[in-house]
């Protein structure tokens, strides 16, 4: 789905301008389950203009969402964030200059190192699309990392790495936009319910069996290695 100003006709059209992105994957009600776990994408386009349409509770505003599920087969959360980068390369105005934002360190980190090692990682694929299109559009593009749910006091004094000096509200409303238009997604995404919960419960029962079997392997073990009895 796609919430969009009616005056952004290009954005209409699937042509993005420049401007400061923010984007995010959600795997789901069933995100700890591989099996089951159908992941979604989300991009926005942050806004503190009076000209903006959606509103949050820091008072920036944004400008447009666009929301999509994770196609393909592989179904991970770290392949829905680098999709996210992705739909913006894709749908970028040729010789864009765009600054994405994003809260998952190893897409960072990939992109970062750059094409010839970004080709190596798991969504390959994807990263090779991603640096294709950057060099046939002309693109500047700036990929940046800031830690997910700060504007939550808890989760922000549990965080083991120092938030960058550059992080404002703006920043932080922006990430959180992009969290809620991919868990949002995601929910009409997901496996139903009536057919997720056999394959939740077989899969309990054979964590179930293996920890038995674990269990007596290591009871055996240790009576095997049980030192005789002194005479």
């Amino acid at each position: 789905y796609v919430v969009y100003d009616d005056s952004l006709q290009h954005i209409i059209q699937g042509l993005w301008p420049s401007g400061e992105y923010f984007g995010d994957g959600s795997g789901g009600v069933y995100t700890s389950s591989p099996t089951l776990r159908r992941c979604s994408s989300a991009v926005v386009l942050m806004s503190t203009s009076s000209s903006s349409v959606v509103a949050n509770s820091n008072h920036h505003k944004t400008r447009f969402s666009c929301a999509m599920p994770l196609p393909g087969n592989r179904q991970t959360v770290v392949r829905a964030e680098t999709y996210g980068l992705f739909m913006l390369v894709h749908h970028a105005c040729e010789g864009a200059a765009l600054i994405y934002y994003l809260d998952c360190r190893p897409v960072y980190d990939t992109y970062n190192k750059g094409m010839s090692r970004a080709i190596l990682s798991k969504d390959a694929d994807l990263f090779l699309a991603i640096f294709t299109t950057i060099n046939e559009k002309h693109l500047d593009l700036i990929v940046k990392w800031l830690p997910s749910h700060l504007n939550d006091p808890e989760k922000r004094k549990k965080l083991k790495v120092p938030v960058p000096d550059w992080v404002t509200d703006f920043h932080i409303a922006g990430n959180q936009s992009a969290d809620d238009a991919a868990s949002v997604c995601a929910r009409y995404n997901q496996i139903p319910e009536h057919v997720a919960k056999p394959v939740l419960h077989r899969i309990n029962q054979i964590q179930q069996i293996q920890k038995r079997l674990s269990a007596v392997g290591l009871a055996f073990d240790r009576q095997s290695n049980k030192p005789n009895e002194p005479k």
